[in-house]
């Protein structure tokens, strides 16, 4: 009983500063140190509350109640080297609205330019609690994928007019459990109730309540502001988990997709005053399969293979709703997506000098599932390496694990002609069809840190 009322008071402060959560890009970075470290190759490891996730099979492993708090910090840095936006007769802006020092020799050239985002900080919890020799129960909170980004808001900066902030994440609430069939062979599965956010910040260009069109005066721009939220749906997870021999652990989990309903408000801000209404979407998050070999050659060294495969490809398009609509606008704006499924292969390793001290690395290649013809500065993504290092530290009742990581782009990526870029510049009910080129490069810093109290 005195346990179970410490993992009572844990559980409760947990839930407190789990309250609110970002995350760093369209992707998961890691959910607690240790799986962070390790690259995510974690599916046949998954040793820790975060199995609910992993492999919920995993908790099976967990033979002692723990309890684990943490956060993972993320900084994204990314650059605009260059957006042009051509179209011969009708030019973006004249020449001379912006300031010279986003000028190329060519004036419809602007460029470089950075973003400004925030450090983000999302936090985690999570709680192991075996009830028999065979099962063992999990909770968790904890933010599975999400997106932040934001530029300088002002008519100044070009891709205001995509979009100068952007945000999608989900928050999930977790239980499950892990059962052990026989000592070689576990199973587990978890139920994730989740809440979504999202939300667009950007001016609009060529409107038709624009009183100089097509071109405005800085204060003749309109600034459109949405913000959506699904506050119940629901995913699973299944996992399963054999050791044949006890240098070889094999693991798979599947993670099902997400059904979000979006509905919230919008504000637009125009010359002659503020129109506010409701507005309203669906976005699909993908499913997901996840594979790992975990071997361990020695008492020192333990290192794991994952295949992940992420079915981006639900993410083809969806419509935004505007009650009442906007001014000379239909009732709804479609954004085409037609995402890409990927596959990466992720890689872990640990090496313990000592009992209690565990040096741990990770790598993976992850390709992005966003194609050229849909980029926007939305959800913008390109191709990246990811390195990740940590230190893991176990006491008799308490294991302390950091984490490390560094994501760049495979080089700077070029998009010409995207749907989605030419839409934010272009008024096709009175032949304006700009045509647009950027040319973009980012590299995202993180780390966390997770403390565990094993009872």
């Amino acid at each position: 009983m005195k346990r179970l009322s410490k993992v009572a008071i844990l559980a409760a402060l947990g839930l407190l500063l789990s309250s609110k959560a970002f995350a760093g890009n369209v992707d998961t970075y890691g959910i607690g140190a240790k799986a962070t470290s390790l690259g995510g190759a974690y599916a046949a490891w998954a040793d820790d509350p975060f199995a609910l996730y992993y492999n919920p099979a995993g908790l099976a492993q967990i033979n002692k109640p723990e309890v684990t708090l943490g956060f993972e910090n993320v900084k994204p840095f990314m650059t605009v080297n260059s957006l042009s936006v051509n179209n011969p007769n009708y030019p973006f802006v004249p020449s001379g609205v912006y300031p010279q020092s986003l000028f190329s020799k060519d004036n419809s050239i602007y460029g470089p330019f950075t973003d400004n985002s925030a450090t983000m900080t999302i936090p985690n919890f999570g709680i192991a609690l075996p009830v028999s020799k065979k099962l063992t129960l999990g909770f968790g909170v904890y933010v599975p994928y999400g997106l932040s980004i934001s530029f300088t808001n002002s008519p100044f900066n070009p891709i205001s007019f995509s979009s100068y902030k952007s945000w999608y994440y989900r928050e999930v609430f977790a239980f499950g459990a892990g059962y052990k069939i026989t000592d070689n062979l576990f199973i587990g599965g978890a139920i994730n109730i989740g809440t979504t956010q999202s939300g667009v910040e950007r001016y609009l260009w060529g409107t038709s309540f624009q009183q100089n069109f097509p071109y405005a005066n800085t204060n003749q721009y309109a600034a459109l502001r949405t913000n959506l939220a699904d506050d119940h749906n629901f995913s699973w997870n299944l996992g399963v988990m054999y050791k044949p021999t006890d240098w070889l652990t094999l693991g798979a989990t599947y993670r099902s997709m997400t059904h979000t309903n979006l509905s919230g408000t919008y504000q637009l801000q125009t010359p002659t005053g503020t129109l506010q209404g409701s507005t309203s979407t669906s976005v699909n998050a993908p499913d997901q399969l996840q594979i790992g070999v975990n071997i361990k050659p020695s008492e020192k060294v333990r290192f794991e293979v994952d295949y992940l495969w992420t079915d981006w490809s639900v993410v083809k398009a969806y419509d935004v709703f505007f009650t009442p609509p906007l001014p000379g606008q239909p009732p709804y704006a479609r954004f085409p997506r037609y995402w890409n499924n990927t596959n990466t292969f992720k890689f872990g390793i640990e090496y313990k000098p000592i009992e209690m001290l565990a040096l741990r690395g990770g790598f993976y290649y992850d390709p992005t599932p966003i194609p050229s013809s849909t980029f926007d500065a939305q959800w913008p993504d390109a191709n990246k390496y990811m390195f990740t290092g940590g230190v893991g530290l176990n006491f008799k009742h308490w294991k302390i694990d950091t984490d490390v990581f560094y994501s760049t782009t495979a080089g700077n990526r070029n998009i010409s002609n995207s749907e989605n870029m030419n839409q934010s510049y272009s008024v096709p009910q009175l032949g304006i069809n700009q045509k647009t080129d950027i040319d973009v490069k980012a590299h995202i810093w993180g780390y966390g840190l997770n403390v565990t109290y094993v009872f």
